[in-house]
This record gives C-alpha cells, structure tokens and sequence, in this order.
C-alpha cells in the first residue's frame, strides 16, 4: 500500500473525527451563570430599598425587600410626635437617640409597632427640646442590619387634626403578557423553540386616587394610612405612610372602581376617615379586563425573523411569506416554506455540513475511477463495486506492485461499508475523510 495514500487517508480520518466534535461544541455551549435581578423601589433617607408588591384584585401588598429606615425625619418631628420607623422584615429593630450634639447621652423611650405591619413608632419618654437636632441609629442583627444613621430636627408641638385631603381618581389599564407563542429553527435535525411572542395578555385595571392636600408635611407625617378597593375595605387594608401611597390594582372588570381611605394617628392610634372624598372612577371606554388574546402581525411571523411559526399559526405564516419564498426555496430564511405550507420534507440541516452535499452521490464514482488506473489486467472490474450515493467504498484501488495474477476486487481492495450520509441526509464527516484517502491514492497511482 502506498505510504502516501496512507497518510492523506489518516489525515482525513483525523478531519473527520475533529471536524463534529467542534460542532458539537459549537452547538452547545456551556451554559452561562445565573445573573441576579435587583428591582429598585422607593428609597428612605437611611434605608435599602423597598420593592412595591400588587396583590391580586385591588390588591397593593406584596413583598419587599430587606429595609430599615426612618420613614418621617424630613420635616421634623414635633414635641409630643413620634419617630415612624419601617422594617420591612417586620422584626422589632433597635433604636438608638441621642442629642447629635452628645452623642453620648441617648434619650429614652418606647417602641410600638403599628398593627403588625412594617412600620414601628419610636416615642420618647421625655419630651424633645424644640430647635434640637437629634441621631438616630437603626439595627436588626437577626437580619445583618448595623451602623444605619438618620437625623431629624425637633420641631414645636402641633395640634394633630385630620389631615385636608383632596381626590380625582382616574382609572387606566395595564396589560402583562400571559402566554407566549414560539418560533421555530432547524438544528440537528428537528424544528427547536426560537424568538418568542405574546400571544396572550392580561389586562387589569389600575386606580389612581390623585390625592392632593393643603396640611404641612411635618402634620401628614404623624400619620399613616390604610387604603383599600371598596367600600369597608380600608380598616383590613395594608399600612403606608403617606409618601408611600400607591395605585390600586383590579382584575375583575366593573362598572366602576373604588377606594376607601383612613388615617391612623401614629401615636394616639386614633382613626379617621375621609368619607366625602370623591373615590370611585368608572370603566368608560377602557378595554375589557382579563385574559385577552394578541393575535401576531407581520413584525411577528416575517420568515426573516420566524423561519417556522408556531403551530396555531401555520396558515397566517404561509400567507404571509408565500410571495418571497413559494418559488424560491433558496431566498433568505425561505427553506422552511415547503415543509410548513406543502408538506415537504425537511432540508438538510444547515447545522450537518450541507456543503459537502455533493459527495453523497460521488463515493461511488471515487471507487470505480480506482480499476482503471491499476496495473492489473482486471483491476476495473472493482470499480463496479461502488454503491452511488449510499456506500464510501473505495474499490479497485490495486496493489503497488505490478502483480497481475492479483485483481482487484471489491473484497481486496478494502471497500469499507460505512454510510456516507448523516442522520439528516447530509454526509457524514467520517465519509468525507475516507475520499480524501482515497482521492490521495488515485493521484499518486497516476503518476
């Protein structure tokens, strides 16, 4: 056997070998890491952050994340007020208050929280110095929470009546996405998920209670306030201050939507209620609520951007791309179209080296070229041993020595039954390197 061919056959081979498991590689990459998703919220002047949940109909609560802060140092705190804290966790925090000028001699007092909620009232037991300012210093080690600093200035006393407050609800709709409909690609051979659409919304209604008031910051902030979806709701209504207030969610489609609001004094805990506000807004002309269906347009199921749609869409799809792609399977993105529209076939992936399609029915071909070109009288009669298209054999390839009592037959000359076509009809990289030995040996022989 010549050395020659020998060695091109190996190189080949090695090729063969190399060449699918880069693809393989290629086609599935290592899996990047999980990346962390932090949504910013509402900050306090000392706080973490709070991330403001919706619940379901007329719902406002929801989680939150790790925050402690003072909630009403802005504006002062009035002699006989007291200090609003919000933990978020809901643990008891630790307060410390010393005059700011000494921060060695702390101030007493008690810490209430405001049923069961995040907000905690800190009250000293001796009254504040009017023109002083004062340090607050805020911890929860069962949470990891330390050295969190405020400072608030004390104010003169007021006298805490009902808040003034105004209202012009308006009513708007939000819609979030449902369910999603996918595309689809050819890779290894089958039709996998792609680029992703909506198909199915849902749609809520939010109330905005467009509150605006006349009283001073340092009054509203003795207070908080619970706001509900409806009549009677208010009193089992989530607690926040009034910097805090937020729209109100519904799911469930009216005539109209309404809230109640009540005001809790921090300290005394007295409540008021604000039953002349104007508080409902109606439906009107807003979209119906619910699930809705989105049906995809030409954004959506273009075949540049969508190669094969979603099921539910097949007749959508055709339509739409028939003009490009119906008499061209070869345009762009176009070589799904007569599997979808027409029942075809897959195409060759593109992922299995197509490129090297035109071997499929050459190996045969390779395999009869070797008798000929042998010095034995009856080496051609391996070229017939060639299978066009379906076996790699490369037959009648001859000995190197001039023996003519030796023929070269199918059995002799090493024709290998190997497949040269992949799983998806396109040749295998391994077939792709028996030719190249063989090609190598056919042109030393003609030398």
């Amino acid at each position: 056997m010549n050395k020659l061919a020998i060695g091109s056959g190996a190189i080949g081979l090695v090729f063969a070998l190399l060449v699918p498991f880069a693809h393989a590689q290629q086609q599935n990459p290592a899996p990047a890491p999980p990346q962390d998703v932090i949504i910013a919220g509402t900050s306090g002047s000392a706080g973490v952050g709070v991330m403001a949940g919706f619940g379901g109909m007329g719902g406002v609560g929801g989680p939150t994340f790790q925050d402690l802060r003072v909630v009403n140092s802005g504006a002062g705190i009035p002699i006989g007020g007291g200090v609003l804290i919000q933990s978020s966790s809901g643990s008891q925090p630790i307060v410390v208050v010393a005059d700011l000028a000494a921060p060695s001699t702390t101030l007493g007092g008690t810490l209430l929280q405001i049923d069961f909620s995040s907000y905690w009232v800190w009250t000293p037991t001796q009254p504040l110095t009017a023109g002083t300012s004062y340090q607050v210093q805020l911890s929860a080690p069962d949470l990891g929470i330390t050295g969190i600093t405020d400072t608030f200035a004390a104010v003169p006393s007021i006298t805490i009546t009902q808040p003034s407050i105004t209202s012009e609800p308006s009513v708007s709709s939000v819609a979030e996405t449902n369910t999603v409909a996918c595309c689809r690609v050819l890779s290894s051979g089958f039709l996998q998920d792609s680029s992703c659409f909506p198909n199915e919304q849902r749609r809520s209604a939010i109330l905005d209670p467009g509150f605006a008031t006349a009283s001073p910051a340092v009054l509203l902030n003795q207070f908080v306030f619970r706001m509900g979806a409806g009549v009677g709701s208010a009193v089992t209504s989530p607690i926040y201050a009034w910097s805090s207030l937020v729209p109100l969610w519904f799911s469930t489609q009216a005539e109209e939507y309404c809230f109640e609001l009540e005001a809790v004094d921090i300290v005394s805990r007295d409540v008021y209620a604000f039953d002349d506000l104007t508080s409902c807004a109606e439906h009107g002309s807003l979209g119906d609520l619910g699930v809705i269906s989105v049906e995809p347009g030409p954004a959506e199921l273009d075949h540049v951007v969508c190669q094969a749609p979603p099921a539910q869409y097949t007749q959508e799809w055709c339509d739409l791309n028939e003009d490009p792609c119906a008499d061209n399977a070869m345009a762009t993105a176009c070589g799904l179209y007569g599997h979808i529209c027409r029942n075809e076939p897959l195409p060759p992936d593109p992922f299995s080296m197509t490129g090297f399609a035109g071997f499929d029915g050459g190996f045969g071909a390779i395999g009869g070229a070797g008798g000929p070109a042998g010095t034995g009288g009856i080496g051609g009669s391996g070229g017939s041993s060639g299978t066009v298209g379906e076996m790699g054999g490369a037959s009648g390839m001859g000995d190197d020595d001039d023996d003519d009592d030796m023929p070269s037959s199918p059995s002799h000359s090493g024709g290998c039954g190997v497949s040269t076509t992949s799983q998806s009809g396109a040749p295998s990289m391994l077939a792709f390197g028996m030719a190249a030995a063989a090609l190598a040996l056919i042109k030393r022989r003609r030398r």
